[in-house]
């Protein structure tokens, strides 16, 4: 993808590979016999045996490390429970696995970010996906090789022999990498790389990269995104019997030909994510033109994806490149569709020695009506601390501000659920500073607009007074439903980022750097006529850095 706005590279990309993904060709025959070759590939790749004793490498590379971790705390906006690089830029996310206990979680890096340098692979490791432990850089690109310009995104799948590997894009020319390992903290090269170069497909296309594997039946399956000229967003499909190839070049998987409107740019994919979800099939893509990640839900069969009902994920109003993009897509060992996305920095503080940092990971599953729902996974439970309750109420245009004086946090969990009554929008405002003066107050502002629900959005003209800083609202346009109720909305705040799910429909996020200890309050307040709060929920949420980041509990 053009990651033309990413410190330190050219461009980033992703893939990931679904680790369980031994599934038929014909999904019609039976979402049981999905289950079923599921559970088997668990038995071979997806352990939740205990973990090992952490491999020298590891160990060595956490006391490298350690120093560049300490110096990030002097950023009064580092977010303290959403992963960020020990030091460098930080990018898509890469290689996400489940394996024996333990998530890896790769992702595209630069180390030496602020300066110019190839794309590397970084590698962070947790058991509960909120701890984060630093691991060795897996892929450094190799003079004179494949890889030399950059080791690009690409996915992670544990070989029919138990092999960990990870296969990934090496550029000037595009061509498919593969790596193993026996520890996952020392990997190596195969020494006939690539395992692919040549996209067989006989047409003009404008990209070829972010390889993404399954296996189904007695072979292996990959996607490869990519754009055909005057056609659209593709996803291609190759097959082999080993992951070292040959590897045969089948068709389209699927291509997306509604965005040709968007001329004179040409859409092409990346980072396309494909795995089972519920009965169907949910294919994640990327759209390099647009700089926007959608989602799309359909039926697989005979080598062909068909969608049913698609979207956007995470914003679709802004027309500036969005907070969260290149999303990866896995499944793990308790059988959950979960996806993690980068976050993008939106300032310019090459002073700081960090950019970028990972979305929350997001539990995806199908709706009833056949479309995407997405919810924060179960494990940020275990962040909450103090708790604050507040009962069924009248919510005015007044606001709780008296109510909720004693509610401060840059670090927070808040749930709320509303009837709207003759609102006409709910505002929730997070990180507020005390007025100053005549200016405007800072504050970060969710506003949900229409009922039934219409709009989300994020306000950030007076989220920061530091400068540099991108301010633009970042929203999300609903269909409507009709039979939707109430607001449910589920927020979390953590300094510099700001995640909202509203009804398990979607995320929207932003980043916002309030650089001010006093921006700790926050309030609820209706537009346009009142509601009815049935219940808020807040709590403030410890930190996931320090001693934590190098422990893994065993």
């Amino acid at each position: 993808m053009d990651r033309s706005t990413a410190p330190g590279r050219r461009r980033t990309e992703e893939i990931h590979i679904h680790l369980e993904g031994h599934f038929t060709r014909e999904t019609s025959v039976s979402v049981l016999l999905g289950i079923l070759l599921s559970v088997l590939a668990v038995t071979i790749g997806v352990s939740t045996a205990p973990a090992d004793e952490l491999p020298l490498a590891v160990r060595e590379y956490q006391k490298s490390v350690a120093e560049d971790r300490a110096k990030l705390e002097r950023d009064p906006d580092l977010p303290q429970f959403h992963f960020t690089a020990p030091r460098g830029s930080l990018g898509d996310p890469n290689g996400l696995l489940h394996y024996r206990g333990r998530y890896h979680l790769f992702y595209q890096h630069n180390p030496v970010w602020p300066k110019e340098g190839p794309v590397h692979w970084g590698h962070a490791v947790s058991e509960d996906l909120l701890h984060w432990q630093d691991w060795p850089i897996a892929l450094t690109p190799t003079p004179k090789g494949p890889d030399k310009d950059g080791c690009y995104s690409g996915c992670a799948v544990i070989d029919t022999d138990g092999t960990p590997t990870l296969i990934y894009t090496g550029i000037s020319p595009q061509v498919q990498c593969l790596a193993t390992s026996k520890d996952l903290a020392t990997w190596t090269k195969y020494d006939r790389n690539p395992v692919l170069a040549n996209p067989g497909i006989g047409e003009s296309i404008l990209g070829w990269r972010d390889p993404y594997v399954w296996r189904e039946g007695d072979e292996w399956c990959m996607t490869i995104s990519s754009g055909i000229t005057d056609k659209g967003g593709a996803a291609l499909l190759y097959r082999a019997k080993d992951l070292r190839g040959p590897w045969t070049y089948m068709n389209p998987l699927f291509v997306c030909r509604e965005w040709l409107i968007d001329s004179p740019y040409h859409p092409n994919f990346e980072c396309v994510s494909f795995v089972p979800l519920g009965d169907k099939w949910l294919l994640v893509a990327s759209a390099e033109h647009r700089q926007r990640a959608f989602w799309f839900i359909g039926d697989y069969r005979d080598g062909r994806f068909t969608p049913e009902t698609s979207g956007p994920l995470d914003g679709n109003l802004h027309t500036y490149p969005a907070t969260f993009y290149a999303p990866q897509v896995f499944r793990d060992a308790k059988g959950r569709v979960l996806m993690f996305g980068w976050l993008r920095d939106i300032r310019s503080r090459p002073d700081l020695g960090y950019s970028g940092a990972m979305s929350l990971p997001r539990e995806l599953t199908l709706r009833k009506d056949g479309r995407l729902g997405m919810a924060p996974v179960a494990e940020t439970e275990k962040l909450r601390d103090r708790h604050w309750r507040f009962e069924t109420r009248t919510l005015t245009q007044a606001g709780m501000s008296d109510a909720l004086k004693d509610v401060r946090g840059k670090c927070l969990e808040i749930l709320a659920e509303v009837e709207p009554g003759k609102a006409e929008a709910i505002v929730l405002r997070v990180l507020v500073a005390p007025r100053d003066g005549e200016k405007p107050r800072q504050e970060t502002t969710i506003t949900v607009h229409g009922f039934p629900l219409r709009e989300v959005s994020i306000g950030r003209g007076q989220a920061s007074r530091s400068p540099g800083v991108a301010s633009g609202d970042v929203a999300h346009r609903f269909d409507r439903l009709s039979d939707e109720k109430m607001l449910r909305l589920h927020v979390f705040v953590d300094r510099s980022v700001v995640e909202v799910f509203v009804n398990g429909r979607c995320c929207v996020t932003a980043r916002v750097y309030p650089s001010n200890e006093d921006a700790v309050g926050i309030d609820l307040q209706t537009r346009g006529g009142d509601a009815t709060l049935r219940s808020l929920d807040v709590w403030t949420l410890r930190s996931t850095l320090r001693a934590d980041r190098q422990k893994i509990t065993k």
